[in-house]
């Protein structure tokens, strides 16, 4: 067995660009390390072992530990390969400190691990390694702590932003990874919202229009700047939503205005496309009441077939594209709303409240918003841009499945269209969200949905309240298959109870959060109040006249200042939570205010320990080596920044009194300056000292022992 085991090798690779590596295709020796672990152990139970006994065991024990190791190694592996591109955005780290300090401790345990094997991959000698096992197991305790707070950090960010439920993990780590520039969030923008392909941004990067898919540009009615939310992508996309859905009623509005003063075939090239036909059916809808009650529905039904002749006619001229596909659109829309006049003409209707007319999709403008009505249902158009799309063609099964589906909406049911693949029944759903403007999430069912993926969905949808238009379809499933392999089908007559205990989950989630808040606020005030009595000590402190003393003066001053810097950091989380979560915001003003005591001792103790390290350096120092000019600018930006500091220290006199002692040696150095000018210029050669030596009666001409010290002293 030790001799089969000589030549096996561990197939060591190189993963990506991160300097360090994996291993692959261990099923192999997984397969021989069991095989040979049974045989080490039938071994053992034998009669005849004694002789080998002590060898066996050791043999035996090296296996099984040979084992541990490559189901850790994998394990921690496969956990490593998925967190290391999470953690290597930079925005990921800023925004989970803790979790990316586990994660570089389980890096560089790694790297360390794979450098050791790739040295040597024969695999007796690669699990040879010191604490290799005890390293695993640490590493993937730290994995799952990392994995759980990064779920946390996921539900968090879902509930200050709904949408962001209907997302997969790995796609809003992709969004939440990209915090520094707002640009590189476009791409993932399709998966936010169903009608926007790109924002349009100023040169100052502040949005300022949205573009669907098919390149239709709606402006929007004010600026986002995505700069002012810090890196909080959630907030500026909320900011998105709130923002689309307030400029489109301005448009809807707007467009209404302009309707009847100008052709309808002019018209319907100046708005949206989804504006367009959103107020052609209010004033359908207008037009068809007021014919009903003057008894006149015979002339508004030549007008609808005219309307519709004029616009074929449109259609078939010189269109750019996004023309073209509104009026299409519209024309659908028109043969339809023709061929309900058409009915109500047949059926003699001669009021609004006949159930011909009640039964129709209509639109009413009360208070400048637009409600939707079928029968007795009305619901509130969502003002979502869906992009400007193309219509489903109406059919009476079409009018039927609306109906049926406003109900359910009105009961606060799901609705349940049956039939063959193929047929148009999820279509048929997805045009009736795009009639009431409200996003549509298509959600297919399969063997791999569990409870948990379910729960997460409907908590988007219980977040969202009536801004998602929820449909659950079952197809191409036999009863039986229903019955025995889903969970999910059997909540169908429950779905109003399972969506109200999303919404008691997440109100508790929510109130969680804040309970939470709430205790690092308190216990940030209480660290807070400890750091004021630190700086207050600082301040009344009464340090000696030594280096060593004034060192460790300024590793107080520097350890307190690095403390108050993470306290900003902390602060600013905390306000960014509180306004998210739409709570009190605290006012953290003290923090900066310490800073502010803070800075000049810091300055203060780093002039001094300057001062001392370089005038001994000055005076002890080579005569020869030195800049006087230097020395000069040196001496001065010193001297006026312990002025500066002496009016600073007004709550702190023995700092003052180590201030003016400091100045004071600082100005006899100072007036030494211009002598060292003198001495010190480069001008001076052989002949000059000479002449001075003669003058003074003594040699003073420098050498590599002369010191400033001992110039002066001459």
């Amino acid at each position: 067995m030790v001799t089969e085991w000589s030549d096996i090798k561990l197939d060591v690779v190189p993963y990506r660009d991160t300097g360090t590596y994996i291993i692959q295709g261990t099923d192999e020796i997984q397969v021989m390390l069991d095989d040979h672990i049974l045989r080490a152990q039938t071994m053992r139970g034998s009669p005849y072992i004694k002789p080998f006994e002590t060898e066996m065991e050791a043999w035996e024990s090296k296996l099984i530990n040979m084992q541990d190791i490559l189901d850790i190694w994998l394990q921690v592996q496969g956990t490593w390969m998925y967190l290391e591109p999470i953690f290597s955005s930079e925005d990921i780290m800023r925004q989970m400190p803790e979790e990316s300090r586990n994660f570089k401790t389980v890096d560089q345990i790694w790297k360390t691990i794979m450098l050791f094997v790739n040295k040597d991959p024969h695999i007796l000698q690669a699990t040879e390694m010191e604490d290799m096992l005890k390293n695993f197991n640490k590493c993937n305790l730290m994995l799952e702590l990392i994995q759980k707070g990064l779920n946390d950090y996921l539900e968090k960010k879902r509930l200050f932003f709904p949408r962001f439920f209907f997302l997969s993990n790995d796609e809003l780590l992709e969004i939440l990874s990209e915090t520094k520039d707002p640009l590189r969030v476009q791409p993932h923008l399709k998966k936010i919202f169903e009608g926007i392909n790109l924002l349009e941004y100023s040169d100052s990067l502040e949005i300022i229009g949205m573009i669907s898919l098919e390149g239709e540009k709606v402006a929007l009615s004010g600026l986002i700047r995505p700069n002012d939310a810090k890196g909080l992508v959630e907030k500026w996309l909320q900011q998105v939503e709130d923002l689309m859905i307030k400029s489109l009623q301005d448009i809807c509005m707007m467009a209404l205005g302009a309707y009847y003063k100008s052709e309808r075939v002019v018209w319907v090239t100046k708005w949206p496309g989804m504006v367009v036909i959103c107020v052609s059916s209010i004033t359908w809808t207008a037009e068809v009441e007021k014919a009903i009650q003057g008894r006149k529905l015979d002339a508004m039904l030549d007008k609808s077939v005219k309307q519709i002749d004029i616009m074929v006619i449109k259609v078939r001229g010189k269109l750019l594209m996004s023309e073209r596909i509104t009026i299409c659109a519209l024309i659908v829309i028109d043969v339809h709303a023709k061929e309900v006049v058409a009915s109500l003409v047949e059926s003699k209707v001669t009021q609004v409240e006949d159930f011909a007319w009640m039964s129709q999709l209509r639109y009413y403008n009360v208070n400048n918003l637009v409600n939707v009505c079928m029968i007795t249902t009305t619901v509130q158009y969502g003002y979502e841009y869906l992009g400007n799309s193309d219509r489903l063609v109406i059919t009476p099964l079409t009018d039927r499945c609306y109906r049926t589906l406003m109900s359910a909406l009105k009961l606060h049911l799901g609705g349940a269209p049956e039939g063959p693949a193929g047929t148009g029944k999820t279509e048929t759903s997805k045009d009736l969200a795009k009639a009431v403007a409200k996003q549509c999430i298509v959600f297919n069912c399969s063997d791999t949905l569990d409870y948990k993926a379910m729960g997460k969905f409907f908590k988007g949808v219980a977040s969202a309240g009536e801004k998602v238009l929820f449909l659950i379809e079952k197809s191409r499933l036999e009863p039986t298959d229903i019955e025995m392999n889903s969970k999910i089908f059997r909540w169908l007559s429950k779905i109003g109870d399972m969506l109200e205990d999303s919404i008691r989950a997440i109100n508790t989630k929510r109130e969680s959060v804040e309970t939470s808040l709430e205790l690092r606020v308190a216990e940030f005030d209480k660290l807070l109040k400890e750091h004021c009595k630190m700086l207050t000590a600082i301040e009344k402190s009464v340090t000696g006249n030594t280096t060593e003393e004034f060192k460790k003066a300024h590793k107080e001053v520097l350890t307190l200042l690095d403390l108050l810097q993470k306290d900003r950091t902390t602060a600013r989380q905390i306000n960014e939570e509180q306004e998210l979560l739409k709570m009190v915001r605290t006012n953290y003003e003290t923090v900066d205010e310490m800073l502010e005591r803070l800075e000049p001792f810091d300055q203060l103790w780093s002039i001094i320990l300057e001062f001392r390290e370089s005038s001994d350096l000055w005076m002890e120092g080579p005569f020869k080596g030195l800049n006087a000019d230097e020395i000069k600018d040196k001496t001065d930006f010193m001297f006026r920044e312990l002025n500066q500091l002496a009016r600073k220290m007004t709550r702190a006199p023995g700092c003052k009194m180590v201030n003016d002692l400091t100045r004071s040696k600082l100005e006899s150095f100072r007036k030494e300056v211009p002598i060292l000018q003198c001495i010190s210029n480069p001008g001076m050669e052989e002949r000059h000292w000479k002449i001075l030596s003669d003058e003074l009666g003594q040699d003073i001409t420098p050498n590599d022992q002369t010191s400033l010290k001992n110039m002066l002293d001459l």
